[in-house]
């Protein structure tokens, strides 16, 4: 699990070659340890509504940037829809996507790419995460690269 805090100018990379159950809780507390504010509970909102509001449509339509590789800047564009995107809170979304993000690892084995990214105001930005699969080995690789996009078109 990578998890960037480019505010602080930090990257953070959690390890396991097992499955673990505890591992959210042991990632969680070591980026608290980095960054306390990160465990301090969030505001408890007043609303008398049991879910919180999401628009996801909020966050639909034409982004601008770039994806940093271990070795080089490539510009970016990415049009965010219904299709394939999941919207877990008003300021954060993941989904996956096919596109070439070429580095001479991704070049090996077939890949898909999994976006989580992080919403503020018309910015998003997080990781993207290049997910291979080996045909010769049980399992895959994971290639994480950061990503930053400006919304530039509305849907």
């Amino acid at each position: 699990m990578m998890r960037l805090f480019p505010d602080e100018d930090i990257a953070a990379v959690v390890l396991c070659n097992a499955e673990c159950e505890k591992l959210y809780d042991i990632q969680k507390a070591i980026f608290v340890a980095l960054i306390p504010e990160l465990g301090k509970p969030e505001p408890v909102e007043t609303s008398t509504s049991v879910e919180p509001s999401i628009d996801p449509s909020e966050m639909y339509g034409k982004w601008r940037g770039q994806i940093t590789t271990y070795n080089r800047e490539l510009d970016v564009e990415l049009e965010i829809n219904a299709m394939g995107v999941s919207v877990i809170t008003p300021t954060f979304l993941m989904g996956m996507f096919d596109a070439n993000i070429p580095t001479q690892d991704n070049e090996r084995y077939p890949y898909r790419n999994r976006l989580a990214l992080t919403r503020e105001e018309k910015r998003l930005y997080e990781a993207v995460v290049s997910i291979g699969r080996r045909e010769d080995r049980a399992g895959h690789y994971e290639l994480s690269s950061r990503v930053v996009l400006q919304q530039w078109q509305t849907d």
